[in-house]
């Protein structure tokens, strides 16, 4: 394993990341994936953290609605680039917990910051430059009002930069986004707010009295000291920690609050990732992977139910990553025509024995087999080929209920499922069956060499 396999080799009690460009691609994308693997984290009692440039509307709309009332508790939301915490009571009702309110001096000076800078740039480029007002505590400087670019992903940051980049110097604004971002520094202390949060998603230059940082500095105190939460049981996961046009990214400062949490970035980075941040690129459905892999770690943590437990069956931990598994369906009738392919699919092996991943109870179209590597039949076949020879079946079981020995062809099935697990090497089986007398009975069983 690398450095950065053993950095991701660990159980976070907290994590943080970004929205758009992390979590999802855009604003209209189907959520619903992401929420049941963070419903499997909160199950674990892992806290889940949002810090979003966006407003909480659009986070309660695309996730908070798919994740039960019930689960809620421990999601906190960092809105509008750290000027408000939304957090949830024990109904699952959303809550502010805190705001930052701007005086009406610092809305004034907002305004007047964006719009020196909207002249500034237009009067030496005559480029069409965008001011947008409505957002909280903060101004954005469009600098491609173009419909074209109207809601750039964030997997095409690098053509957005080039495109700006060539916008701007090929109208005469030499410096292109650098120059920009260090005169907007520039105008805002010239406005009277020196301190003023200077960002840009390449789209934008972004004026602001709160950041990122922000945000995970209320984290920081609110939740991780309260909870007793190390920094090394923090991960955090954005998509923007990456120098553009000489200044960090817009997600870097996330990781400057919490020195010690593991550092991922799922984005593309096009000026590299800063010394200490992970690099997985790959976007939304590589974030996914990590949380995947995040909810079977701590799925494998979780200690076993107790002896009156109605959990106290077999309990195993699955791979929550459809690209660890192979999935026969939940169906209840099986293809007998298709039982060969399936049980040569499911074939579960240590490298030393192989078996086959037939049925528990077999159908006639079943070929339960048991090989041992190496062992060979003599002499060869007609087409040349030396056999494997297979071992005792080990496989089979026979499970009574009312003295009636339970089968796929007697009563009803219900359900059938079978799942072959690479990440453990595990063979999952389940079957529901109404007998005869109408007694409705679940089995599990798992496979393994």
């Amino acid at each position: 394993m690398d450095d950065d396999g053993q950095r991701l080799a660990h159980s976070w009690r907290a994590i943080i990341f970004d929205w758009d460009g992390t979590a999802v691609v855009d604003r209209e994308e189907d959520a619903t994936p992401l929420a049941t693997l963070l419903m499997s984290l909160l199950a674990q009692k892992v806290w889940i953290v949002v810090v979003t440039g966006t407003n909480v509307g659009h986070i309660e709309r695309q996730l908070i609605r798919r994740i039960p009332a019930t689960r809620r508790r421990r999601i906190l939301l960092c809105t509008n680039r750290g000027s408000e915490v939304y957090g949830f009571d024990r109904r699952g009702t959303i809550v502010r917990r805190w705001l930052r309110v701007a005086t009406a001096d610092e809305e004034r000076k907002l305004s007047a910051i964006a719009e020196a800078l909207r002249d500034a740039i237009g009067a030496t480029t005559h480029l069409e430059i965008g001011v947008v007002s409505d957002r909280l505590n903060r101004r954005k400087i469009d600098l491609i009002p173009l419909p074209a670019w109207a809601n750039p992903p964030k997997a095409r940051i690098d053509a957005l930069l080039a495109t700006v980049e060539r916008r701007l110097r090929a109208a005469g604004f030499a410096g292109g986004l650098n120059q920009a971002i260090h005169l907007a520094a520039e105008v805002a202390k010239m406005q009277g707010l020196p301190d003023a949060r200077i960002t840009s998603d390449v789209k934008h230059i972004e004026v602001g009295l709160t950041d990122k940082g922000d945000a995970v500095r209320w984290i920081v105190r609110h939740l991780l000291h309260p909870q007793r939460i190390d920094p090394s049981d923090v991960l955090i996961v954005g998509d923007e920690f990456g120098p553009i046009a000489g200044f960090p990214g817009s997600d870097d400062r996330l990781r400057a609050e919490v020195a010690g949490a593991t550092v991922v970035s799922v984005g593309n980075e096009p000026n590299g990732a800063p010394a200490g941040v992970v690099h997985l690129g790959g976007g939304p459905p590589r974030f996914r992977a990590v949380l995947a892999d995040q909810a079977w770690r701590h799925d494998r943590r979780r200690p076993p139910s107790g002896p009156r437990s109605r959990e106290n069956r077999l309990d195993i931990a699955l791979s929550p990553d459809p690209l660890w598994r192979i999935d026969e369906g939940d169906h209840a009738h099986l293809r007998a025509v298709l039982e060969h392919e399936t049980e040569s699919h499911c074939t579960v092996s240590n490298g030393f024995l192989g078996v086959r991943g037939s049925l528990d109870r077999p159908l006639r179209a079943s070929r339960p087999r048991t090989f041992v590597a190496g062992l060979f039949a003599t002499p060869h076949t007609a087409d040349g080929i030396r056999a494997l020879i297979p071992a005792p079946d080990w496989t089979r079981f026979t499970l009574r209920i009312d003295g009636i020995a339970m089968a796929l062809h007697r009563g009803e099935t219900l359900a059938h499922r079978r799942t072959l697990d690479y990440r453990s090497g595990m063979l999952l089986q389940e079957w529901r069956q109404r007998t005869p007398s109408g007694r409705v009975v679940d089995i599990r069983t798992v496979r393994f060499v």
